[in-house]
């Protein structure tokens, strides 16, 4: 080797470093000079002789070329390269990371070059730990922030900027905690600032941050105190949970209870009003019937009168109390087996006798699409038929009510019995006092009345169709009115249904 003194004295200093190694090799010769911690860390034995080519058969191709013993370009000479990270397979498989330093020099026309080979293991494993705890640190399912004690951020992981919208560069630049809490949430950490101090860490602060954009999210902070060595506080650390989700489901829950509390009340007052009105009407329509055998001919009238009045007022206590019931009705429908036709033919014998007294032309038509039997929701199809028909009824005067009803089916695999489903198609016209077209919108409206004075020429509250549309619906169903005024109404009614063998 190059002996001088200076050089002599180098390397016995960086002999005394175990984990560093000195070679040097010739462009005149292969044989490869390496010191004892060169070898130690090469895995080679000290007597064993190691030829340039085989050092170089460690290295990767690319790294291979970078430590050629060819002669240099003169501009290379005396330029020291850049340290070089690589792996390496020693000659016995084993896996190694080292950082090699090396120069080269002309001397006498050969080229020399000398170098450093440190065995990086342990700084790797370090700066791998690190690399995976940052990697876990920017990308943790919470989000984390340094904040300086005057409030300004110093620094937050990926999470917690896509929480708020910000880049790194703008949180570390110009965000103040004042700029990502809501006004209240701010005062709020004010104002445990001192318990921070005092206990060094504030757990489950529940905040409400505020997004780059404006929006808004709920975290839930645990915030840390940091210290320096001398034990002064210099910074807080915090880690939020977001809790939109939770916050989702938490205002899911308390509507669900709000609704829940307001069904209850509307039953309780829904029996109060059935009891304490219905008793008190049963009583005075009692009480006039039983009148009319003691008052004289001049009084009956006014005996009429309070019947007309109380019997008006009763019927709109039983629609307002059939609102609120199908409102309220959250159940399935129950399928019942039923034989339609008899059924359409009872609901035409009942409404037949009061069309005729009237003289309107009562029609029913049963297409032969209808099944024989079927399964259908019974109770609430009657309830709704009876709507419809009563609304029929009062706004005709003269002219026809027809009532047509037909069935269409989609095609499914046989189960259990029911081999098709289909749907009920029920289209009631009338030649009654129509709806101003400009009003149709608003008919399923409640309380809802087509147009002024219907009211008081034809009883009822405007709450029929209401209920024909919150049983329709309950069923699965669909409801549509067509109407022109003076021409008459057209309801139609589509249920679904199940076809029985």
């Amino acid at each position: 080797m190059n002996t001088n003194n200076e050089i002599q004295k180098f390397l016995e200093t960086i002999d005394e470093l175990k984990n560093i190694g000195l070679f040097e090799y010739r462009s005149d010769r292969e044989f490869m000079y390496l010191s004892p911690n060169c070898r130690a860390i090469l895995n080679l034995s000290a007597s064993a002789n190691i030829s340039a080519s085989a050092l170089f058969s460690m290295l990767n191709e690319e790294h291979r070329r970078l430590f050629s013993p060819s002669s240099p370009h003169p501009q290379d000479i005396l330029q020291p390269m850049q340290p070089v990270e690589c792996s390496i397979t020693t000659l016995s498989g084993a896996k190694k990371w080292i950082r090699i330093y090396r120069k080269r020099f002309l001397e006498n026309g050969v080229v020399i070059s000398q170098g450093v080979i440190e065995d990086i293991a342990l700084e790797m494993m370090k700066r791998l730990a690190t690399e995976q705890f940052q990697d876990l640190y920017e990308n943790a399912p919470y989000g984390y922030h340094t904040t300086f004690l005057d409030g300004r951020i110093s620094d937050m992981n990926h999470t917690m900027l896509n929480y708020l919208g910000y880049s790194l560069n703008e949180a570390r630049n110009s965000l103040h905690l004042q700029d990502i809490l809501s006004p209240k949430s701010y005062q709020v950490r004010v104002h445990y600032q001192e318990k921070i101090f005092k206990e060094g860490i504030l757990r489950d602060f529940e905040a409400e941050f505020i997004r780059k954009d404006g929006s808004i999210f709920y975290g839930l902070v645990t915030i840390t105190l940091v210290r320096n060595n001398a034990g002064e506080p210099i910074a807080t650390r915090s880690a939020t949970i977001d809790l939109t989700e939770r916050k989702k489901l938490e205002e899911t829950e308390r509507k669900a209870q709000i609704a829940k509390e307001a069904q209850r009340v509307q039953a309780e007052f829904m029996n109060m009003l059935s009891h304490e009105f219905r008793t008190p009407l049963g009583i005075i329509l009692g009480a006039a019937d039983a009148l009319k055998s003691f008052v004289a001919a001049d009084g009956l009238p006014f005996i009429t009168m309070v019947e007309a009045g109380g019997n008006r007022l009763l019927t709109l206590l039983n629609n307002v109390l059939e609102l609120a019931q199908t409102e309220s009705e959250a159940s399935l429908a129950t399928f019942h087996r039923t034989d339609i036709r008899s059924f359409f033919r009872h609901i035409h014998e009942q409404w037949a006798t009061q069309m005729e007294l009237r003289g309107i032309e009562y029609v029913l038509e049963l297409s032969d699409t209808l099944p024989q039997a079927m399964l259908i929701d019974i109770p609430r199809l009657e309830r709704i038929m009876v709507c419809v028909l009563e609304n029929a009824f009062k706004f005709t005067e003269n002219g026809f009510v027809s009532l047509v009803v037909t069935a269409t089916y989609q095609e499914q695999n046989s189960q259990q019995g029911i081999s098709q489903q289909g749907i009920l198609h029920v289209r009631l016209s009338d030649t009654g006092i129509g709806i101003p077209e400009h009003q149709l919108p608003r008919v399923f409206e409640a309380f809802f009345q087509a147009y002024s004075g219907t009211t008081r020429q034809f009883d009822g509250a405007g709450i029929g169709l209401t209920v024909v549309r919150n049983l329709v619906q309950q069923l699965g169903g669909s409801v549509q009115i067509s109407s022109r005024l003076g021409a008459g109404t057209t309801v139609s009614l589509a249920i679904p249904f199940r076809k029985t063998h």
